[in-house]
This record gives structure tokens, sequence and C-alpha cells, in this order.
């Protein structure tokens, strides 16, 4: 997922600039980052301004849509990028950046997010990825093309850690991303949680049930970790839906912003049912744009030096659209994922339709994964994905039906009129014959 456009490229400048002025924590390691988000404003900033930046460079210094040359070598005030370990792939795939704070015992792995640009292979694959995070019974056809390793993010995200880990054992690791990126780091985080890893990221999609999936951690114990911090806008979107599904984890840092109507009525119908397609809701679409794209979370947090997130417990206070009158599917349909009541690894939402949505703004525990519709191709324009339809399987069984039914129909009226033509041409064979005899036999007489 990812949310950098054209209109980005000024944000991202303050970014850096502000990142550069508050640098890094002084202590050695990160220290406590609990502390330093639940801070001063100064404090807070000083975690998560560099995050920021990093994540920022994941987009902007790898190959990609969002690649520009110019900040190639633009790196964190204090760090230094480790090639070696950092994952740079020109035929597209999981991007991975690693920055070392030598001195300051620190090392931030950053995840990158998604690539918008289907046109391209990175951006396929990425839009490929999120549905496989995403569970989704049907992929893009473009999504036949790629191995099942290439597909393996996870694999690949994991594979890095291991390497970071095993070179630099002494120091403190933080994982970073934004969306696709957050998911990742999410990942990471509960994957490596006993390695003292702690993620801080941005915007984390609703990726339990993939998590409980490859890490073999259940649920609840997810849920009860303490070393997942999310940084969300409390009207973005991936947010949104994340807690309304209940398929959200980690510590909630949030902002408020102006009430948005297209937010609030993306959130009513979210809320009002389980089988909507986000895709197909214009306030959806706008919400996306103006409350996920990264660059929202540059200009309105990080660029801004007076403010900064507030730690949040309760997720469902977040939800803007209790004006809808109508109460949460979740609410509707029993037992969350990931419940810590019983602690079972196997709690899972009881209604199947909570995760048969698929897009890239679908309705399932990683909805909003696939709901990134920004992109910035060489004409710098934006263009809308097209949507993957929900209960693909389902969908395709039906349509398989009915062009079953169609064709035999077709078959039986040609074998019918198959039978006609052949019966009329005996008759008219027969007819010939008896013609042809009575011919012979005057002939003879």
């Amino acid at each position: 997922m990812v949310g950098v456009t054209t209109r980005s490229l000024f944000a991202f400048s303050v970014l850096v600039a502000v990142s550069v002025v508050w640098g890094a924590p002084d202590a050695t390691g990160w220290g406590d980052i609990s502390g330093l988000l639940s801070g001063s404003v100064d404090e807070f900033h000083s975690l998560v301004d560099p995050l920021a930046t990093m994540s920022v460079l994941t987009y902007i210094t790898t190959n990609g849509t969002y690649y520009d040359e110019r900040r190639l070598d633009m790196t964190v005030d204090g760090f230094v990028k480790d090639e070696e370990l950092s994952v740079e792939q020109d035929t597209g795939g999981m991007r991975a950046i690693v920055f070392v704070h030598e001195a300051g015992g620190r090392v931030g792995v950053a995840y990158r997010g998604t690539d918008m640009n289907f046109k391209t292979r990175g951006g396929q694959l990425d839009i490929c990825y999120d549905g496989v995070m995403a569970e989704s019974p049907e992929l893009f056809p473009f999504c036949k093309q790629f191995s099942p390793a290439e597909l393996d993010y996870y694999a690949q995200a994991k594979k890095v850690m291991k390497e970071t880990l095993a070179k630099y054992q002494n120091m403190s690791v933080v994982v970073t991303g934004h969306s696709l990126g957050c998911a990742l780091a999410g990942l990471m985080a509960v994957t490596f949680h006993d390695q003292n890893v702690t993620g801080v990221c941005f915007s984390l999609p609703g990726v339990l049930k993939y998590a409980i999936k490859e890490t073999g951690v259940s649920g609840g114990e997810i849920r009860k970790m303490e070393n997942i911090f999310v940084l969300s806008d409390t009207q973005d979107p991936v947010t949104l839906e994340a807690v309304i599904m209940d398929v959200a984890f980690g510590q909630y840092y949030v902002w408020p912003t102006q009430v948005n109507e297209g937010c609030t009525s993306c959130c009513c119908s979210l809320m009002a049912s389980n089988n909507v397609n986000i895709l197909t809701l214009g306030a959806c679409k706008a919400c996306f744009q103006s409350s996920h794209n990264f660059a929202n979370y540059v200009q309105h947090l990080i660029s801004n030096s007076t403010t900064k997130a507030e730690r949040i417990v309760d997720l469902s206070s977040i939800v803007q659209c209790q004006v809808c009158g109508r109460e949460s599917p979740l609410a509707r349909n029993g037992e969350s994922v990931g419940s810590n009541e019983g602690d079972s690894e196997n709690a899972v939402v009881e209604d199947p339709d909570l995760v048969a949505e698929d897009s890239e703004g679908h309705i399932y525990p990683a909805a909003m994964s696939q709901l990134d519709l920004t992109s910035r191709d060489d004409g710098n324009e934006e263009e809308e994905v097209v949507p993957l339809r929900k209960n693909a399987s389902s969908g395709m069984q039906s349509k398989g039906f009915v062009l079953f039914t169609v064709g035999f129909l077709c078959a039986l009226i040609g074998v019918m009129i198959g039978t006609a033509f052949y019966c009329k041409n005996k008759r008219k064979s027969a007819t010939s014959r008896v013609q042809y005899l009575e011919l012979e036999e005057s002939s003879a007489l």
C-alpha cells in the first residue's frame, strides 16, 4: 500500500528537513519507545520523524514508480544505509532499507508500501501480495505470472530481519513502514518479538489472520504484545476497517483531524453491511486519498512540530460513524479474530462474509491493504484500480453455471436443427430413390 503522489514531494522535503532538526533519540539504543511516544512533543518527534523519513525513503529511493534519482543518497541524520542488507529488486517485489546509527546503537529497518502503478511488474507484484495477505479467493489474472517465492514477501522480509539481527546483535532494532510496509513491520515485530524487535509504523492494515497463519502465534497473544506501535489518522479508512472488523492489533497512537463527511459516509457503509465493495463508493475513494496517503501523515503530523499523536486504548472510540445508528457487523456476528477470551488460536469471526471481500478496497481482515487508488505514472496522472469482485470464487461459480447453461441450450438447439436437416435429407433421399426405381421399372416395361 502506498499513498505517494507528485503533490507529496513538497511534504516529503519538509519531512526530511524536520528529521534533520529533530535527529534521533540521544540515548544509546532507541530508548523507551512507549515513553517517547507518550512524552513531550519534542520526545515524540525525536522518535517518529526519523522513522517517517525512513518510510518515505523506501518509496523514493528504491526502484519503482516513485523513484527519484535526485534523492538517492538521502538518508536520516546520523544514520547510514546498509546496502548489503537492504533489498532493492529491479524486477519488483518486496523492498527494504536498513538504516544504521553505529554511535547510537540503533538500527531501523523500513519496508516499502505498495507501488500503485499496475502497468509495471513491481506494482503488480505488490498488489498481488496485498491479495495474498488478505487471503483473497481470487487474485488479479496477472498474478499468475509470479512464482510463490516472488509473492512471499513475508519470507523475504523475515530474511532481512534475520540477517540484520545477526549482524547487529548488540543494537536496538525498530521496524517501520507505511501501509503495506507497516503490515510487514507488524509481522516482523510479531515474528521476532522475543528478540527485542519493536515495530513503530504508520497505518497498519487488518492483517491479524495472516499474522496468525504465518507466525503460528495466536491472535490473543499477538494482541497482548507490547512491542507493536501504530500511528494513524483517526479517519484513515485502513484503520477504520481494521477496527470495525476487529482485526486490528498493536498499541495505537492517533491524532484527530477535522471531521470529513466522505470518511463518515465511508465508515457508515462499512458498518452497515458486510457485503459493500468500498471501491464502488465515491466517499471511500475520496476518504482514502485524503486520509491514508502518506503525504497526509507527513503534512498533518510529522511536519507539524507542535502536534503529536495520543495513545488510545478503546479503538472503537475513533470510529466516527456512530451517527449512522447502526452497530458494527462485528457486534452482529459473534466472536472476533484473535479474541483474548480463551486465548485461542482458532478464535475467528463466525460470519464467513467478514473474510470474503477482495479488491483494492475489500471488506475482510486485510481489507484496506488493497484500497490504494493513487498512482503516479510517467504522465503524473492518477488512475483508478479496477477492483476484483467480492466472493470471487462463488461469483465465478455463478458465472460458470450461467455460461454452462447457455452453452448447453445452444448445443441442444444445434442438435435439434441438425437432426431436422438430417431427417429432411433422408426423406428427400428416400423420395428420390423411389422415383428412381419407378423410372427404372417403367423403362424396363
